[in-house]
């Protein structure tokens, strides 16, 4: 009788195994979901980072042609290209954050770092980002140019591109 009511009063070492196996199945899930939804929110943040980036790209160019009507100067002037040149966008460091455009060789020489304001800049600094920024412009006419501005950054899996462009005219 005593030997009986040993064996009935807990449980198996095989039933806790199974018990611990199913748990850690379904753990196992939770934290592969939410170790996806991390990625996924990091690709979104840099995406729309890169949209931003590229847009503020063109906005750096047609600023130039803007403020060279005003100036009365010729409309891409400041914006010394040959038939097609690859620029990268500085900001002055004189306190304005006035733009400057500066020639590259390609995206690989323009990475883009914070400043101490939190303004994306070619400037060199110790605050490294992930997203280098070209901005190609080409002569089609004497009248219009082709501007486009591209964003490359890398996660841990691979590269990413982003790329918009548009076209400027001397309406003038």
């Amino acid at each position: 009788m005593n030997k009986l009511l040993k064996n009935k009063k807990g449980f198996s070492i095989t039933e806790v195994l199974v018990v611990i196996f199913i748990l850690s199945m379904g753990m196992l899930g939770v934290l592969s979901l939410t170790v996806q939804n991390i990625k996924s929110i990091n690709l979104n943040k840099n995406k729309l980072i890169a949209v931003e980036l590229a847009q503020e790209g063109l906005e750096f160019v047609k600023n130039i042609r803007d403020t060279n009507w005003i100036k009365d100067d010729a409309w891409l002037n400041r914006i010394n290209y040959a038939s097609s040149s690859s620029y990268t966008i500085y900001y002055n460091s004189d306190g304005t954050k006035n733009p400057v455009i500066a020639n590259v060789s390609d995206i690989a020489n323009a990475r883009l770092y914070l400043d101490s304001d939190g303004f994306y800049t070619h400037a060199p600094s110790t605050n490294l980002t992930p997203f280098y920024r070209l901005i190609t412009i080409n002569q089609e006419t004497n009248a219009s140019t082709t501007v486009t501005s591209e964003l490359k950054w890398q996660d841990s899996i691979k590269i990413h591109t982003y790329k918009i462009n548009t076209i400027l005219y001397n309406w003038r």
